[in-house]
């Protein structure tokens, strides 16, 4: 089996992602990822300071963000890089009030990986949306 394309120690497409975008897709998703992943490592944590987020919170969040770009392309039926804030509050209260069983900590995560997408995108977000601290 081929190993995947790394940037900071970080899968560029997993296979889920590869198996929906065309090649043409592909190139140009990859170039959006290495960009994303490159700055969450570097300076995501805190821009005006050049601080990154470690390791395993940026290969958390980046995943996180793979997984919405996935949800507004099947939603949408197409495939995009020009995410918006309707869809980040979309997509967070359908895992708050999702049936599977997200933890509080997954939902935190999610919320802060797209806060964090956003601020990539120089177009900051805060949600009014609360992650219950328990969930039944």
């Amino acid at each position: 089996m081929n190993e995947r394309e790394k940037v900071e120690g970080i899968v560029l497409i997993c296979e889920p992602t590869e198996e929906y975008l065309n090649e043409r897709q592909r190139v140009t998703y990859r170039s959006h990822r290495e960009k994303l992943i490159k700055w969450l490592a570097r300076q995501g944590k805190d821009p005006e300071n050049l601080a990154g987020y470690a390791h395993d919170t940026c290969k958390t969040y980046s995943t996180i963000i793979d997984q919405f770009h996935r949800h507004v392309w099947t939603d949408q039926d197409r495939f995009t890089l020009n995410l918006s804030q309707e869809h980040a509050e979309e997509y967070l209260r359908g895992q708050i009030l999702s049936d599977e069983d997200y933890s509080s900590s997954h939902l935190d995560n999610t919320k802060l990986a797209l806060k964090a997408y956003f601020r990539f995108s120089n177009d900051e977000w805060d949600p009014d949306l609360t992650i219950p601290s328990t969930l039944l």
